[in-house]
C-alpha cells in the first residue's frame, strides 16, 4: 500500500511540475506592444503624403458635443509622416476606445476604434472630390489608410475669402 501511495504522489508531482511552467507562461502579460500604422495617401495619385504634421489622440469617452473628455485621454502624440507617408502609433499599455487624428488635410478624419483596426484594418476615403479617386488601396490588419488631400496655400487663401 505504501508503494501505491508513493507512485500516485510521484505521478501527481510530475504532472504539477510539467503543468506549472505552462500555466505560468499563459498568465504572464505580453511584453510586445500593439501598434497601429496610419498611412496617408494623396487621393489623386495614390502617392504617400510625406512630412505631414499629425496629432493622434487616444481617448476613452466623449464629452459634450462630441469633444474629447480630457480626463479620459490615454495619450496624445505629435509626429510627422515618414517617406512612406506613415505614422506608427504604439499602444504600450492598453487599447483606448477611440482614436482621433488631426492633420493639415482638406477633409477631417472621423474617429475610429483601434480594436477594430487591429482586427481588419480600415480605409478612410476622400469624399469631397468629384474627380475619380486613385486605384484601390491595399489593406492590412492594424493599418489605417487615410486617402485625402494636403491643404495648400491656395486652399488656405480660398478659405479666407468670403
Amino acid at each position: 500500500m505504501n508503494t501505491l501511495v508513493t507512485d500516485v504522489l510521484r505521478k501527481v508531482a510530475v504532472g504539477l511540475l510539467t503543468a506549472l511552467p505552462i500555466a505560468m507562461f499563459a498568465l504572464v502579460p505580453s511584453d510586445h506592444a500593439q501598434n497601429v500604422t496610419l498611412r496617408f495617401l494623396d487621393f489623386r495619385t495614390g502617392q504617400p503624403i510625406k512630412g505631414l504634421k499629425v496629432t493622434v489622440t487616444a481617448f476613452n469617452e466623449y464629452g459634450e458635443h462630441g469633444s474629447v473628455l480630457e480626463k479620459t485621454i490615454a495619450f496624445r502624440i505629435f509626429r510627422k509622416t515618414d517617406q512612406d507617408g506613415q505614422v506608427v502609433v504604439d499602444f504600450a499599455e492598453s487599447l483606448s476606445n477611440h482614436i482621433r487624428i488631426w492633420a493639415d488635410l482638406s477633409e477631417s478624419v472621423p474617429d475610429f476604434s483601434p480594436a477594430e483596426v487591429l482586427k481588419s484594418g480600415l480605409v478612410l476615403p476622400y469624399l469631397k472630390s468629384t474627380i475619380k479617386p486613385m486605384a484601390s488601396t491595399s489593406l492590412r490588419p492594424a493599418e489605417v489608410v487615410i486617402v485625402n488631400k494636403r491643404v495648400t496655400t491656395g486652399d488656405r487663401m480660398r478659405q479666407e475669402i468670403p
